[in-house]
């Protein structure tokens, strides 16, 4: 059972590695399986667990095979390649403070301080709470 995340892992990894860095439409099953060591019964349990987990755009089709169209915003979260609200947070605060510190500018450092104040006065937690339902507005989500 430890097993299954790795096999998982193994296969989202391929996936978001075909659509997300090469630019292919669909991801080869062919790949993925030589991932898993040409495992084909392994790679179709983890499809379909990534699948139902809402990590991947997969479809399984008649004769066993699958059409792989896409890695969702949590498959790409889970390998790294798409921000949490969290470190998107995190990475604001360390830009901040960057600015506070080594900007030529004095009105800049001063600004970047002023936030970086009020950031601490919301508490990191609440700021991020915060910035993630800015986002998601000016995503049309929220």
């Amino acid at each position: 059972m430890n097993d299954l995340w790795n096999v998982d892992h193994k296969v989202l990894c391929s996936i978001a590695e075909q659509i997300e860095d090469q630019g292919n439409d669909f991801a080869d099953t062919e790949l993925i399986a030589q991932a898993l060591g040409d495992d084909v019964d392994r790679m179709d349990r983890a499809l379909r667990r990534l699948s139902e987990a809402d990590m991947v755009r997969a479809q399984p089709m008649l004769g066993g095979s699958w059409v792989i169209s896409g890695v969702t915003e949590r498959g790409l979260r889970e390998v790294g390649a798409w921000p949490s609200q969290e470190q998107y947070a995190k990475q604001l605060i360390a830009v901040l403070e960057d600015v506070a510190e080594h900007d030529p500018d004095p009105v800049q450092r001063s600004k970047a301080r002023k936030m970086l104040g009020v950031i601490g006065e919301f508490g990191q937690k609440t700021f991020v709470e915060f910035s993630a339902s800015l986002v998601a507005r000016m995503a049309g989500a929220g």
